[in-house]
């Protein structure tokens, strides 16, 4: 399925993206997708760092189900990343597709609390826009891994 992302002439960079790790075993996107489906929790996209693969699960401008509608972090853009096996998806030839997506939607190129590895900040404030790894935001969605927050600027 093909993403159904745009640019807006009014893009503001408000937007902001939770990248987070595979949430059920077995790595392969249709099983992901899948399994999303049927407990009625899912992201909004699925990317196949490896192959460059993405199942669209939910449209932008809908919250993530990933979330109670009342937390804040359902209002989160995310991404769930099937990872490469040798090195942190942030090494991916196939980075190009979402960071093009994450502009369509008005989300700047930045780290705003850092790297994800460098530190949990559960419970912080991650209001700010650009990108942010799962274990920087809540402890139930596991750990993205090392980020090269370079790569997305580097990435064009």
């Amino acid at each position: 399925m093909s993403p159904s992302y745009f640019k807006t002439p009014e893009c503001d960079h408000s937007g902001r993206v939770l990248w987070i790790p595979p949430q059920f075993p077995g790595h392969n996107l249709e099983r992901l997708a899948e399994w999303h489906n049927r407990v009625g929790r899912a992201p909004h996209l699925i990317w196949d760092a490896e192959t460059g693969e993405i199942i669209e699960m939910i449209a932008p401008g809908h919250r993530n189900a990933l979330f109670s509608p009342e937390d804040p972090l359902s209002e989160m853009y995310a991404i769930e990343v099937v990872p490469q096996e040798s090195e942190p998806f942030t090494g991916s030839p196939h980075l190009s597709v979402p960071l093009a997506l994450c502009e369509g939607l008005c989300v700047p190129r930045s780290w705003p609390l850092g790297p994800p590895e460098s530190y949990a900040r559960y419970g912080s404030r991650f209001t700010k826009p650009g990108h942010y790894g799962a274990e920087q935001v809540s402890s139930k969605l596991g750990a993205i891994g090392p980020v090269d927050t370079n790569a997305f600027r580097r990435t064009k």
